[in-house]
């Protein structure tokens, strides 16, 4: 007969939580330096380069990989709340937490294909990058994995779910455009409707909602078989 397994060889949902409020403190914690960092710097080179600071904080706020790395702090940092509130709640569905590890994901995957080659940043630049696109991506992943919950359960992960997280980049996209046809400063070369014409900026979207179709689907796909645990 095998020796029945003792308490103290299991994690406690105790120790589990306590574990996973420290990996999302820690993470939310760099993504808000990073984030602070990355408009220092934007502030520091408009001032240098003659920019108004207020058309810099604009352009800064408009990139993809700012609102998306906001949205993981900002959903890290409501979950640890001890005392319930509307956020709180609302930041601890696992629904919540598995769109924004589909966005996030996105910002990696596209930085590291399309736009890593494109400059070369250095000095604290350099550190901010690394945090946004390199970083907090795959430590909010490793964060979805080990501590979100998974299963079938109605407040989980379901492929019925995915048309909703799409919207995010349909917005993004709408935004994006219409702030690019009235200033001229497309912030993603991809997207510059003013060089590249709308049709191949069409083209270049479809492409974005693939990949973000594929990255939503697969991540519903990991969340269902994964064994169905308890949100933290």
């Amino acid at each position: 007969m095998s020796e029945p397994t003792t308490p103290s060889s299991l994690p406690t949902d105790s120790a589990r939580s306590s574990l996973a409020r420290l990996a999302a403190a820690a993470i939310a914690l760099l993504g808000w330096y990073g984030l602070l960092l990355q408009l220092f710097v934007v502030i520091v080179t408009a001032r240098a380069n003659g920019v108004p600071v207020i058309t810099a904080t604009a352009n800064y706020f408009s990139f993809f990989t700012i609102l998306t790395n906001l949205l993981v702090a900002l959903v890290l940092t409501f979950s640890l709340r001890k005392t319930p509130s509307t956020l709180s709640v609302y930041a601890g569905r696992a629904t919540v937490q598995s769109a924004v590890a589909v966005y996030i994901a996105i910002v990696g995957i596209v930085y590291s294909l399309v736009l890593r080659n494109l400059w070369d940043p250095e000095g604290l630049q350099k550190i901010a990058d690394v945090i946004l696109h390199d970083a907090i991506p795959v430590l909010y992943l490793l964060y979805w994995l080990a501590f979100v919950r998974k299963g079938k359960d109605s407040d989980s992960l379901h492929f019925s779910r995915v048309p909703v997280w799409l919207a995010y980049l349909l917005l993004y996209l709408g935004y994006s455009l219409i702030r690019g046809s009235i200033t001229g400063i497309y912030l993603y070369p991809f997207i510059d409707a003013g060089k590249l014409g709308y049709a191949r900026v069409a083209l270049n979207a479809v492409v974005l909602l693939s990949a973000f179709l594929g990255t939503s689907l697969l991540l519903v796909a990991i969340g269902l078989w994964m064994p169905q645990g308890k949100s933290e």
